[in-house]
């Protein structure tokens, strides 16, 4: 495959375990390759990416990393921009279609499904598949906005879906996990200390419980076995550290509800919700009228 008008822009922060893999999917046919290291690394991640490419820059860390994710993109000089986390690699169907649609140039930015693999497994359900990505465009069209750690970059014109895959070798453990659970719940906290309000409880009830129904029953989690029951429930605890450190932010302010009582409430409604969603699902995967109409019956009256 030949050389690509695109830069491939990659952002790194002790991620050389990982690099390797990245770069070497995208050597061979990329234009050009920019590696941004942030200088809080620690590993070999500058040292291995200068075997790739003469264009690694030093960055001074910054709490919100789409800044410097941006600030990488700048320094491209090619006509189209590819995205990477440095945790990614760009599959051989994704290689030949991106060559495809950029010499086409009939689109300004392209979306991309992403496979994570968590645990050791790549996870088809629970809310992480297709995870479609922004990370294809034309140069000069996207900027991310930098107002969250969620965020795509925000594309000026039209957008259209690739079939190619990125591999995302996501959270290779618990601890892993639980790292940036740390860090990303502070910032969501920060994000959201102006919604999530006193009284507290209610949310750190509420929010928890809505996620575990939504990635284990809505989003079918069930679908992943053991790793999607885990996941549910790490996505689920993640909501309620979220809420605690709003908590926190607002000095621990005291409240005094009737707990008992308000667990129960809320447990009645997620009793109630899996109960719909499990009729839900049945009467979308079934292809009997008859028995569509008996999970219909059942799901009204709340069994």
């Amino acid at each position: 495959m030949q050389k690509l008008d695109l830069s491939v822009c990659v952002l790194a922060l002790n991620e050389a375990k990982n690099l390797k893999k990245c770069l070497e999917s995208v050597k061979d046919w990329a234009g050009e390759i920019i590696v941004g290291v942030d200088d809080l690394t620690t590993d070999n991640s500058l040292t291995l990416a200068k075997q790739y490419t003469e264009r690694v820059f030093k960055l001074k860390h910054a709490e919100l990393f789409h800044e410097n994710k941006q600030k990488v993109v700048d320094r491209a000089t090619k006509s189209w921009v590819l995205w990477l986390d440095a945790d990614e690699q760009v599959d051989e169907d994704l290689a030949q279609e991106i060559g495809e649609v950029i010499k086409e140039k009939t689109t300004v930015g392209y979306l991309i499904p992403r496979k994570n693999y968590i645990f050791n497994k790549w996870i088809e359900n629970t809310g992480w598949y297709p995870d479609y990505q922004v990370r294809l465009w034309q140069k000069g069209k996207a900027r991310w906005e930098c107002k969250s750690i969620h965020e795509d970059p925000v594309i000026e014109g039209e957008t259209q879906k690739l079939n190619g895959h990125i591999s995302h070798l996501n959270y290779s453990s618990v601890s892993h996990f639980l790292d940036k659970l740390d860090k990303y719940t502070t910032l969501d906290a920060k994000r959201l200390s102006h919604e999530i309000k006193a009284p507290y409880y209610k949310h750190m009830l509420v929010r928890p419980l809505d996620e575990f129904v939504k990635r284990l029953v809505a989003l079918k989690g069930y679908k992943d076995g053991l790793h999607g029951l885990a996941l549910s429930l790490l996505q689920s605890f993640y909501e309620l550290v979220v809420v605690i450190k709003i908590w926190e932010m607002d000095k621990f302010k005291s409240e005094n509800p009737e707990v008992m009582k308000k667990v129960e409430k809320e447990g009645k409604k997620l009793s109630k919700a899996f109960k719909w969603w499990k009729r839900e699902l049945k009467i979308k995967e079934t292809g009997n009228q008859v028995v569509k109409i008996w999970n219909k019956s059942l799901r009204k009256f709340g069994l």
